[in-house]
């Protein structure tokens, strides 16, 4: 599916979870994977105890034993770097990368991601999709390389019919043919909004005709979708908050994809509305993937 996947792997247990997670997703694509540490291009140590000789060893320790753990067939690599963002960027562009994987905010529960600074600067510049890995996942079983257990069993696809929701499935879709994975589409329509008739507020029994129609809507939207997608996909329509429907359906999932309104400096306009609650906490590993084709001449899936 991919030719190369980049992962920032900042040496905290977030980073140790994105190195999994990218493993599990290279193992199942058949991708190249870079771990890439970016550290300071100054010492922060002081007096005679540490060199800069010795902070680059250190940095290489540390990288060399996450790599070890979770995903020695990695290519790992140490730059200079005060953005971690930028090198990342950078770095992805050179290995002409199509996906880059970091860790999540660490004030989240375990099992679940959040956008964190070092997204947020990604969103405004990267030209691939980004994932950010589930809290906690390099401690789940199968995390150590080799060991039983960790795989992408289901992924779930946000799907509303626009443009982004299109790119989204088409990621979705072929990440789960190449996990062997389930894949299910969520499209949640709006609730109904109650409105005054002659001055009265809509009888229950018209919002719950209105809620039935939406939910028929939605579920229809669905089933477009799944008769486009190459595994065989479930449907689950819904009507409410499509923000708190997603974070819920997230939490049955592997992996939540979503699309992206557009790049942009501003995350809101990037994410949208629905994009922006569920990069603020995330029931599992979120996949935010940019409002551009896929390069099926990169793919093995499509």
């Amino acid at each position: 599916m991919f030719r190369r996947i980049v992962v920032g792997a900042d040496g905290s247990p977030e980073g140790r979870d994105a190195i999994v997670l990218g493993r599990l997703i290279a193992e199942a694509t058949g991708a190249g994977l870079t771990l890439l540490r970016a550290f300071p291009p100054f010492l922060l140590g002081s007096g005679e105890t540490m060199t800069r000789r010795s902070q680059v060893h250190e940095t290489e320790r540390q990288l060399w034993a996450e790599r070890r753990h979770h995903a020695p067939d990695a290519h790992a690599e140490i730059v200079a770097h005060t953005n971690p963002a930028r090198a990342l960027l950078s770095h992805a562009e050179q290995w002409h990368a199509e996906l880059i994987v970091i860790g999540s905010k660490d004030d989240v529960p375990l099992g679940h991601s959040a956008l964190g600074h070092t997204g947020r600067r990604l969103l405004d510049g990267a030209p691939t999709a980004i994932a950010i890995a589930r809290r906690g996942l390099h401690r789940e079983p199968g995390a150590e390389f080799r060991e039983p257990g960790a795989e992408l069993s289901t992924i779930a696809v946000g799907y509303d019919g626009d443009i982004a929701s299109e790119r989204a499935l088409e990621f979705a879709d072929a990440l789960a043919l190449a996990a062997g994975a389930e894949l299910h589409i969520h499209t949640v329509h709006e609730a109904p909004i109650p409105v005054l008739l002659r001055g009265e507020p809509s009888s229950p029994a018209l919002l719950q005709d209105l809620r039935d129609g939406a939910r028929s809507g939605a579920l229809e939207v669905a089933r477009r979708a799944a008769r486009t997608t190459t595994v065989e996909a479930e449907v689950e329509a819904e009507v409410g908050d499509p923000g708190q429907v997603l974070r819920g359906a997230s939490e049955h999932a592997d992996v939540m994809v979503i699309g992206s309104r557009r790049w942009g400096t501003i995350a809101r306009l990037v994410l949208g509305g629905v994009g922006e609650a569920l990069a603020a906490d995330c029931g599992s590993s979120l996949i935010i993937v940019r409002n551009a084709p896929v390069d099926h001449d990169a793919t093995t899936a499509l």
